[in-house]
């Protein structure tokens, strides 16, 4: 495909794209390398219960933060009062959901790790709301850094769960801009009951969107014991990793499709890439994994199969970038539920029948689905506008 390579060096914004792409990628060199690194160092088993818990926390951080991420990022993007609302509210209900986390797992680590990724997940928001995206990349890559400056000699003082413990309170460097963005915006509650049917239908996507993603860890967990999930685990770290960019496009495409920005050309040329990450990580993976990590012999097979999902992947998450800058969650709720709808059964069934492979072809499965979603509903756009 003969891409407009001169456009995309001209598009707007490529300094602002470029310092997040040098920051998520040189942070998220750091954080693959350190997971990595962790799965030697804890073995499969130890390895898997890590990802439970941390799957756990996750999940229930967002049933809290009532989808105040993206709703913050648009908000604030456009200069409205509900910025302040969508914060408050995120991290007053997230107090009580992190004392309802301890009394339920009576693990303190997972409720560190929750308090951290709520944090975080404002703090970004906020930042990338307000444009700030320099900001933001030094942020992010700072996270990074103190991930392994400080999980590493929590590990030796705690134990495994200090992993956990440690990646938790690397997330809190971000609690400055939800401090900023509280004292500069006006504090008001009215703006948020206005558009209270977008906050709804972002909270529920968010709902699901977590669940879409961290889910699978516990059905795996559930039906193949923490041991086979060590080794999904670190099949899926590797697949992030080759996730990057089209991750950094959707950080940065959100806040400027809220603002009437869109960048077509930017957005072909990632779903270029992803294409080459999927051919990069089917033919390597047979090389590097058994080389790397040789308790993790069964990591190849999920890591050839889940590296077919990157480009559908990617060109959902792009789509969804427009509708959500358009304030219209409705069409991104129904992708993210298809998507789970299609990969719970698929897991069980396929899971038991078949193991790590089975479990890993349910999530192509399932990104298909929600990728399908998207292009049924823009061939009636299509139609429509004719």
């Amino acid at each position: 495909m003969d891409l407009p390579w001169g456009r995309i060096r001209g598009a707007r914004g490529l300094a602002d794209l470029s310092s997040m792409g040098a920051a998520n990628a040189g942070g998220n060199a750091i954080s693959g390398a350190f997971w990595l690194y962790v799965a030697t160092l804890l073995g499969p088993e130890k390895y898997g219960e890590v990802g439970y818990f941390i799957s756990v926390a996750s999940i229930a951080a967002v049933f809290c933060m009532f989808g105040s991420g993206h709703v913050l990022t648009v908000y604030a993007a456009k200069g409205q009062n509900q910025a302040w609302s969508a914060a408050v509210i995120g991290a007053g209900s997230s107090v009580v959901g992190a004392a309802a986390l301890y009394l339920m797992f009576a693990e303190p680590s997972m409720t560190v790790y929750m308090a951290g990724y709520v944090v975080f997940i404002l703090g970004g928001s906020a930042l990338l709301g307000m444009k700030s995206y320099k900001k933001y990349s030094v942020m992010i890559a700072l996270q990074k850094v103190c991930l392994v400056a400080f999980a590493i000699p929590l590990y030796y003082l705690m134990g495994y769960t200090g992993i956990v413990v440690g990646a938790g309170v690397s997330m809190l460097i971000l609690t400055w801009p939800v401090i900023k963005l509280l004292s500069e915006t006006e504090r008001s509650f009215a703006g948020f009951r206005e558009r209270f049917s977008f906050s709804a239908f972002s909270y529920a996507r968010t709902v699901v969107m977590a669940v879409n993603g961290q889910i699978d860890k516990l059905v795996v967990a559930s039906v193949l014991g923490f041991t086979e999930l060590g080794g999904y685990h670190l099949g899926f770290q590797i697949t992030g990793v080759l996730m990057i960019i089209p991750t950094i496009v959707f950080q940065y495409v959100l806040p400027q499709d809220a603002s009437g920005n869109p960048n077509p050309t930017l957005k072909k040329a990632t779903i270029a890439v992803a294409a080459l990450m999927t051919v990069l990580g089917v033919t390597l993976a047979p090389v590097a994994v058994p080389a790397f990590f040789p308790e993790y012999g069964d990591s190849v097979l999920v890591v050839q199969i889940a590296s077919l999902a990157i480009v559908i992947q990617t060109i959902t998450t792009i789509r969804s970038s427009s509708f959500l800058a358009a304030e219209n969650s409705k069409i991104t709720l129904v992708s993210t539920l298809l998507s789970i709808a299609t990969m719970l059964p698929m897991m069980y069934l396929l899971g038991s029948a078949y193991g790590l492979a089975g479990m890993a072809a349910s999530i192509v499965a399932a990104s298909l689905a929600a990728m399908s979603v998207f292009v049924i509903k823009n061939r009636f756009m299509e139609i429509d506008s004719k």
